[in-house]
Parts: structure tokens; C-alpha cells; sequence
């Protein structure tokens, strides 16, 4: 996702079920809805991920719940998977002893991931497939809060789904319209949601520190969100997951 995603102003949809759920009605709307996209290059991921332990502890740090879960019947590329739980979600990732035994087994993924490393995979849905590193890391779901996490912490992936009708916000989104909502005293229905983007805020403030308020400075992960009540427009920044929400 690059620039400012412009769209028409657009109501959330509900959603039904997933893990990214916030408690709010309007704000159940992570239906899966990323478009196929063709293979990125793979030095556009964000951070320096090379190991199943260097994104254990993204994704923690990202504020996600992470737990390891007993092996199933995953399908083996090479090497066994270690599965992960992410808020409720079963990641499956791929760790191989050097960059070039990855690359070996990535190229051979094909385009519906039917086959890859020459043996047929069946899924229940066809997998996002994100590389990193070392890694291979196989989402076999339609959560879009959790593409959207696994995104920001991979790059674009490799392989996504073909596009249903509904958009995947991220789950900072909803926190940023429940925020607003507060703010105003108005219906969370009402705001519409014009625009975001991922950034990198340079503080733990998002960059909006209040009077006399002592920012950790550490760049921050997370979103710049447009939003529209009534005829204004507000910007709502977060962190990655909409723990933090300040409005300007």
C-alpha cells in the first residue's frame, strides 16, 4: 500500500465473525477483500525479519496475542511448520537453514498455491503467502485484520486472494471512529472513512504530543486515517493496531 488510499466516502460494513473484532456494531467489518496482486520485489519488506523469532517478536510487539500451537497436519515444504495462533488465527510458518534454500522453495510456489515445491497443497481457502528472510510465512485464512498485521510486519505478499466485494480496514480504523465518535458525542455511523495510509510516527505521541507531555522517542508503527463527519475532515493517527488514537 503505497500513498494515500483514497477512496469514496464509504460506510463501514458489518462482518461477520474474526478475531479483530472491535466492541462496537459498526466497527465488525474485517471481511477479507485484498485484490491478487503480482510478486513484489522481496527487499520491500518493512523491517528486518529473517527468523521465526524475529516475528514472534514483531508480532508481539505489535501488540498482537501470539502462541505457539501444537503441530497438526500442516503441509511440509522441505521443513515441518511452526504453527502460530494470532489472535485466534493459525499462521503457518517456514523457516529454512539459508536464504537460498527459501528462495528454492518460494519460486516454486504456483499461482494458486496448489503445488508448491512440487507437491500438491490443498488449502481451505487459497493461502496469502508472505517471504521474509528465511521464511515462508502462510496465512491459510480471510481475516483481514490479520493480512493487514502480517503486511505491515512482511511487505506485500507473494501470493494474495482473488477480491470479494467488501474492503479490509485495518482494525486502528474502527478504534479511530469509536475515538472520534466519542470526541463529537455523535453516532459512530455517521463517520465515513475517506482515506488511510501506513506510517511511521517518530514517537511513541504519534507525533501529536499534548502540553508538557514526555514522548518516548521511538519510531512508532501504525496509520494516518481520514475521516468526515458532517462536512468536516478529521485526522485520526494510531499505532498499529489502534491502541493509541489522537485526533488533530
Amino acid at each position: 500500500m503505497t500513498g494515500l488510499q483514497s477512496r469514496n466516502p464509504t460506510r463501514l460494513r458489518p462482518r461477520r465473525g474474526g478475531s479483530w473484532l472491535v466492541s462496537f456494531a459498526v466497527c465488525s467489518f474485517l471481511l477479507f477483500g485484498l485484490a491478487a496482486c503480482s510478486r513484489p520485489r522481496e527487499d520491500q519488506a518493512p523491517q528486518a525479519i529473517e527468523t521465526s523469532e524475529d516475528l514472534f517478536g514483531a508480532l508481539t510487539s505489535a501488540g498482537a496475542e501470539v502462541r505457539a500451537s501444537p503441530a497438526g497436519a500442516e503441509p511440509t515444504l522441505r521443513v515441518p511448520a511452526l504453527t502460530l495462533m494470532v489472535g485466534g488465527e493459525e499462521i503457518l510458518v517456514y523457516e529454512y537453514a539459508t536464504l537460498e534454500d527459501r528462495q528454492a522453495v518460494s519460486a516454486s510456489i504456483s499461482p494458486d498455491a496448489a503445488t508448491i515445491d512440487g507437491t500438491a497443497v490443498e488449502w481451505p481457502v487459497t493461502p496469502t503467502v508472505w517471504v521474509s528472510g528465511r521464511l515462508i510465512v502462510v496465512y491459510p485464512g480471510q481475516d483481514g485484520g490479520t493480512i493487514l498485521l502480517l503486511d505491515g510486519l512482511l511487505g506485500d505478499p507473494i501470493l494474495a486472494q482473488s477480491p470479494v466485494v467488501d474492503e479490509p480496514y485495518p482494525p486502528a480504523v474502527a478504534a479511530a471512529i469509536e475515538a472520534l465518535s466519542q470526541s463529537l458525542g455523535s453516532d459512530p455511523t455517521s463517520i465515513q472513512v475517506t482515506g488511510f495510509e501506513p506510517v511511521e510516527w517518530p514517537d511513541a505521541c504519534l507525533g501529536l504530543p499534548e502540553a508538557g507531555e514526555l514522548c518516548a522517542q521511538a519510531v512508532t508503527p501504525g496509520w494516518q486515517i481520514r475521516l468526515t463527519a458532517g462536512t468536516r475532515t478529521y485526522e485520526a493517527r494510531t499505532d498499529l493496531l489502534g491502541q493509541k488514537v489522537r485526533l488533530k
